[in-house]
Parts: structure tokens; sequence; C-alpha cells
């Protein structure tokens, strides 16, 4: 066989590529196909140019589907990949705001209140009775007072809880046991304690009891209450702590 290239002029191209695109007008293509039933070597020749351009057409279908691929690959990543910023940006900012004003709601739900910032002004634990610590009787209750004006205030509560099982209507017992979880800001376990002392007006503490029992209304919210209390007291910063209070 042979496989030697068919010379082809540009005279020759042109034609046989008009015929094949079916550009000639009906009688030159009607002319070309009588003459190519005649003439094999104008048949090899245009099986030649067929075969060329369906070759050109061929790599051209794919380069141009390759770019397409390509772009098909690459667009879609980069649109996403942008929207993705794009959302990563917007939730970004989403977050800042949120955590701004989750902080600025804590910061202000940390703020005291006006009743919790009277308190804090006008509240000093009570100092606690001076101690011998003798060998007596009172040695136990002595040793409590120890814990407590050294802010030990759970361990003296647990040592006067003990003593005030024996004696529940001591007034020194009550008092400094309200004392000592006020101390704690246990404020609401506090106020039974002062209120024991207060139902006893002849009570040596009375005056002190209704002074840290009215803080610890007011400081709860009691307003009214705390007022009445303080008014009791003999605290010479009472009528200052009153005009306080709307």
């Amino acid at each position: 066989m042979n496989n030697q290239p068919i010379h082809i002029t540009l005279e020759e191209w042109e034609q046989i590529e008009a015929f094949l695109n079916g550009s000639l007008t009906a009688e030159a293509e009607q002319a070309f196909r009588l003459q190519l039933e005649k003439d094999s070597v104008l048949a090899a020749k245009v099986e030649q140019v067929r075969l060329s351009i369906l070759t050109v057409e061929e790599a051209g279908l794919r380069e141009d589907m390759e770019i397409f691929h390509a772009r098909l690959q690459q667009q879609p990543v980069i649109a996403i990949e942008a929207h993705r910023k794009t959302n990563v940006k917007k939730w970004l900012a989403i977050a800042a705001v949120f955590i701004a004003v989750c902080i600025a709601t804590m910061l202000y739900l940390q703020q005291p209140s006006k009743n919790e910032r009277l308190f804090s002004t006008y509240y000093k634990a009570d100092p606690g009775l001076s101690t011998t610590m003798s060998q007596t009787d009172d040695y136990a209750f002595e040793k409590a007072m120890v814990e407590y004006k050294t802010k030990n205030y759970t361990k003296a509560i647990d040592s006067w809880q003990l003593l005030l099982k024996d004696n529940p209507d001591s007034d020194t017992l009550n008092y400094f046991i309200g004392s000592a979880y006020l101390a704690l800001n246990k404020t609401a376990t506090a106020i039974p304690y002062f209120e024991n002392i207060t139902l006893k007006p002849g009570s040596e503490f009375v005056s002190d009891a209704c002074w840290y029992l009215g803080l610890a209304l007011i400081k709860t919210g009691r307003v009214e209450e705390g007022k009445k209390q303080v008014a009791k007291s003999e605290r010479p910063e009472k009528d200052e702590l009153l005009q306080q209070i709307h």
C-alpha cells in the first residue's frame, strides 16, 4: 500500500474544501461529482482533504473541550471559594457582633444593682467579740469566735450551730451565725437569724440586728421592709442610708 502523501495544490484544496462544506454552486457541485466519479486521483485528494479537515476539527474540538473542562473545574471552585470566603467574613462579622453583645450583656448583668451598691457601701462585717480562750463552758463558743474574727466563717458557723441545738433562743448565737452567713454573702440564709433577734426588743444585739437585717432585706429587694428595720437601728449612718433609698 502506497503511504506517500498526495500532492494537492492550493487551488485544488480550496475547491475540494468548498465541495466538502457545501459552498459550491449547484452546477459546480454537479460537475465536480461527475469528475470525481471518473478520477480516482481526485477521489483520493478529496479523501485526504476530508481527513485533514476532520483531524483539524477534532483537534480544535479537543482543545475547546479541554478549555471548557478546565474552566468548568476552575470557575465553580473560584465561585465557591469566593462564596465561602464571603460567608466566612460574614459569619465572622456576625460572630464578632454576637460576642460583643454577649460581653456587653455579661458586663451589664454583672453590674451591681442600686440595692447591692447600697449594701456594699454601708455594710461592714461585725468585728466580733473579744475572747479569752479560758477553759470554761464558753471555750467552744470562743474558739468559734476566733475562727469568725479570722474570717473562717464556715468553721465558726459549724461550731455555733452545734451550740445552737442546745440553746436555740440564744441571742448571741443567732446574731453571730447570721453575721457569719452575711459575711459569706449568703444573705437569704442570714435573714432569719437576725429576725430572731429583732423579735426580742430587750436583746443587747437588737440594734445591730436591725441594721444588718435592714441591709440584707434591701440587698434582696425587700426595700420597704429593709427601711423599717434600718430605722429601728441606732447606727449613726442610718439617716444617710434612708435618704439614699427611694
